[in-house]
């Protein structure tokens, strides 16, 4: 799946996108938010409060 990273993200991730292969049990946006946040450090402070991050879906935001 392509991940595309913005603002907040960006800066903290040092990434503007990548491409990501997460385990079958990530099916949900909730479940892929609390994977990445186990992919290292700057992820676990980039996903550390969750209410300022927007989720898109195919260009459709979702809630989680």
């Amino acid at each position: 799946m392509k991940v595309l990273y913005f603002a907040w993200l960006r800066s903290h991730t040092g990434k503007a996108s990548e491409d990501l292969t997460p385990p079958a049990e990530v099916t949900t946006v909730d479940a892929l938010v609390a994977w990445l946040k186990q992919q290292g450090p700057e992820y676990t402070a980039a996903f550390a409060d969750t209410r300022a991050v927007k989720v898109a879906v195919n260009q459709t935001y979702v809630p989680y």
